[in-house]
């Protein structure tokens, strides 16, 4: 696949040029999972179909990104076709 084609395919999902829709804070949540970031343990988040995990990970990204910048926060949706 060709590196321009995967930049396109990510910008989708990156603020790297634009602003995303995060939905509603869920600062309980940003605060136990930023909690998280800043330790050498690898977390998951599990639970159903549509109940907002992907929504809580932009939201970490987007608080990230205003901490560091924005180029060096990556979101993959594996779920895209063009990564198949």
């Amino acid at each position: 696949m060709e590196r321009e084609r995967i930049i396109e395919a990510l910008k989708k999902y990156n603020f790297w040029a634009r602003e995303i829709d995060i939905g509603i804070p869920r600062e309980e949540y940003l605060r136990t999972l930023m909690n998280f970031v800043q330790t050498d343990k690898i977390i998951s988040v599990v639970g159903p179909r549509r109940t907002g995990k992907s929504t809580i990970f932009k939201q970490i990204a987007k608080r990230l990104g205003e901490k560091f910048s924005k180029e060096n926060i990556l979101i993959v949706n594996f779920e895209d076709p063009i990564f198949e």
